[in-house]
Formats: structure tokens, sequence, C-alpha cells
């Protein structure tokens, strides 16, 4: 298959998943707001080698509802392996911790496969498609609820001369069984748009505005406005 072969079955396959993420769309609405904070380490464990052999460690702190609302704190841990292509595939572990007044505290815990894949190029922005399927755990709850996430994303330069680029991304959400506390089908869509600032060789800050549409259970569509950032440090 030819990059923009790739290029194009990904686009077409990430908008048939967006249209089918906002269908429900007619059904009145509930708006949020929400900060969501993260810190992702990633390394090598061959360093001095080929640099194959990954690992990554991942912090994300998440506040709803103006700060007052339900927190979560979600950690993940993987190792991966990169290919010639740029192809990367990860197994991570994943565990959140979530606390509201409505729901008390919720833990689960998450097992993730995930699959990364620069596309090529499109005008002046560089093209990644990100698979990441899941298998999701929650206390005293029965039942797995598996989920499958795919996340299109293109980044090019803002501003060359101070190591700025915009970045635009998209993630609709698959849930492939229904359990106990899910519901099968497309129930949650993320929509993200921000810059990327280089702030050293190996640490950038990506920040900016995230849309995310749910409906986990059927029960009413809730959107979250969200501010988004993420310090990686590599």
């Amino acid at each position: 298959m030819t990059p923009r072969l790739a290029l194009r079955l990904a686009l077409a396959c990430t908008t048939l998943m967006v249209t089918g993420a906002f269908a429900p769309a007619a059904r009145a609405v509930e708006d949020g707001s929400a900060l969501w904070l993260g810190v992702t380490r990633n390394g090598f464990f061959d360093e001095d080698a080929e640099r194959r052999k990954l690992w990554t460690l991942q912090v994300d702190y998440r506040a709803f509802d103006a700060l007052e609302g339900a927190r979560q704190v979600v950690g993940r841990a993987g190792i991966g392996h990169r290919f010639d292509n740029g192809l990367r595939l990860w197994l991570r572990a994943g565990y959140v911790h979530a606390d509201s007044d409505s729901t008390g505290t919720l833990r689960e815990v998450r097992g993730e496969q995930l699959a990364y894949l620069p596309l090529g190029r499109l005008g002046d922005a560089q093209v990644s498609l990100r698979a990441m399927l899941e298998q999701r755990r929650l206390e005293h709850r029965d039942g797995t609820a598996w989920r499958l996430r795919a996340r299109l994303r293109f980044e090019g330069p803002l501003i060359p001369e101070k190591a700025v680029d915009w970045v635009a991304w998209v993630e609709p959400f698959q849930s492939l069984n229904s359990t106990v506390w899910t519901r099968s089908g497309w129930n949650q869509n993320r929509i993200f748009l921000g810059v990327n600032v280089t702030l050293a060789q190996d640490l950038n800050l990506e920040a900016g505005y995230q849309h995310q549409w749910l409906n986990p259970l059927e029960t009413g569509d809730q959107v979250n406005h969200t501010l988004l950032a993420v310090l990686r440090i590599r």
C-alpha cells in the first residue's frame, strides 16, 4: 500500500467514524468545561544501539465543571518497538482513579494495544494515525469493556523560527461490546486544535482546545469544552 493510498483510507475511515459519533446531535446537549494536564516521558531501552526498544510513562490530571466537578488521575506505563518504516507498536497498562459527588470513587484498570503509523505529508502538514484497542475493567462492576480508538493527527509549521507548530487531530471512540456499565457503538469523539512548542531538544509542550462529545450510556449527550496541555519529555 502506498503512503498516498494509506492517507486516503485513513481520512475516509475517520470521516465515517466522526459522522457516526455525531449522529445523535439532534438530542439536547449538556455543556461542561474541563482542564486536562499531562506529563509524558518516553525513552529507549537500547539508547546506545538501534533505538528500537521503547518505554513510556504517562500521568494525566483531569478536572471537570470549572474545577468543581469530577476529578480523574490517569496513569499509564508501556513498552514498544519501532520499525524502519516509522511504525511503532505498543503494549500499555493503565489505571484511572476518579472522584465525583454523584458516583463517589471509581477505579478502573486498562490493557491497551497501540499502533502508531506516520502516513506522509499533506501540503506542509505531517499526517499520522494512532489506533488503540482497550480492555477496561471497573472496580465492583461485572464485565470487561472493549473499546477501539483511532486518532488522525495533522501537524505543520506555524512559526518556524520559534519552533512552533499548529496541531489538529480527531479521535472517535467505538465501544465494541455492552456491559452493565457501558453500551456498544459510537459514543465519544474528541477534536483538538492547538500548538506544539519545542522548548528544548528533548522537551515540547502541546496545548490548545479540545471538544469532547460523549454519550456512553445513551442517556444524553454531553460536551466538554476542555483546555488541554501535555508536556512531553523524550
